[in-house]
C-alpha cells in the first residue's frame, strides 16, 4: 500500500502573501507615515533644525527603531488575530504621533506683569512740589547693604527684537534690575512657534547655543503673551554682553535668541 505523506502548512503563510493582508497589516505603519509627513510639509525649518542635531537624530533614530520592533516584531510574535494587532498597533501609533508632534501646533498664552516697571521712579507731592530730574537710566536709589544704591523700581536695562533660528519667533527680551539688585528677564509680546520641552537661558556672549558659562532660568511657560523669569544670584547681566536663549533641550536645538543691548 502506498503511503500517504501529508504536509501541514500554516494559514498565515499563504494570506501573507495576498496583497490584501498587507493593505490591513500596514495600517498602524500608513498612520505614523501620514503624520510624519504631514509634520515634515508643515514644520520643514523645525525638521531641518533637528537634522543638524547629532541628540535630535539619536533620538528619533531609537524612536523609529523602537515603532519598527514593536509594530512589525513584537506584536506580530504575541497576537496571531491581525485584526486584534492591527487595532493594537494603531492604537500606539495615534498615540506616539500625537506624543511627537502635537506639541509643535499647540500655543499656550501666559501674561505675567512685573509691578512697577517702566513707572515713574518718584512721585510728586503737593507739599513737597515736583520731584527732582533723575537720569532715564537710574531711578532714586535707596542705600543697599554694600553702600552701593538700588533703584526704587524695576528698571529695564536693555532691550532687543527676539529672532527666531530656525523656527517662527517675534517679540522683545529685556534685562531688567530689580530694586533688591537681582536680575529679571523679560520674553514680551512673544510669539513664538511651539514646540516640546523650551527652556529660557542667559549665556555670555552672543551665540546661539548653550555654550560654557550658559544659566538655565526655568521653562517656558508660554510661547505666547509676556513672561518674567528670575535670574540666579551671582550672574550680573549687567556686565558685558548676554544671550537670552529659548532651547529645546529635547532635541538640542535653538529655538530663538537675543542679544539686549
Amino acid at each position: 500500500m502506498a503511503s500517504t505523506v501529508t504536509h501541514h502548512t500554516s494559514p498565515l503563510r499563504p494570506l501573507r502573501r495576498d496583497p490584501r493582508f498587507w493593505a490591513v497589516e500596514l495600517i498602524p505603519q500608513y498612520l505614523i507615515g501620514a503624520a510624519t509627513l504631514f509634520f515634515a510639509l508643515t514644520k520643514w525649518n523645525a525638521v531641518r533644525s533637528a537634522i543638524g542635531s547629532p541628540q535630535a537624530v539619536a533620538l528619533n533614530t531609537a524612536i523609529a527603531l523602537g515603532w519598527i520592533g514593536f509594530s512589525l516584531v513584537l506584536v506580530p510574535l504575541v497576537v496571531k488575530r491581525q485584526s486584534v494587532r492591527v487595532t493594537i498597533s494603531s492604537v500606539v501609533a495615534i498615540a506616539l504621533a500625537w506624543v511627537l508632534f502635537a506639541n509643535a501646533y499647540r500655543d499656550k498664552t501666559v501674561i505675567e506683569t512685573l509691578r512697577g516697571l517702566d513707572a515713574p521712579s518718584t512721585a510728586t507731592s503737593p507739599a513737597a512740589g515736583p520731584a527732582p530730574a533723575v537720569d532715564p537710566g537710574e531711578a532714586a536709589p535707596p542705600t543697599g547693604p554694600a553702600g552701593t544704591t538700588a533703584p526704587a523700581t524695576p528698571v529695564r536695562l536693555r532691550s532687543a527684537p527676539l529672532r527666531g533660528i530656525d523656527h517662527r519667533a517675534s517679540g522683545t527680551a529685556s534685562i531688567i534690575r530689580q530694586p533688591n539688585g537681582s536680575f529679571v528677564v523679560g520674553l514680551e509680546d512673544i510669539d513664538i512657534e511651539p514646540g516640546p520641552d523650551y527652556r529660557v537661558y542667559v549665556v555670555p556672549g552672543d551665540t546661539e547655543s548653550t555654550d560654557e558659562g550658559a544659566v538655565e532660568l526655568a521653562t517656558l511657560r508660554g510661547n505666547q503673551g509676556t513672561q518674567y523669569y528670575d535670574v540666579p544670584a551671582g550672574v550680573a547681566l549687567d556686565e558685558g554682553r548676554w544671550t537670552v536663549l529659548v532651547w529645546c533641550k529635547r532635541f538640542a536645538v535653538p529655538i530663538a535668541a537675543a542679544v539686549p543691548s
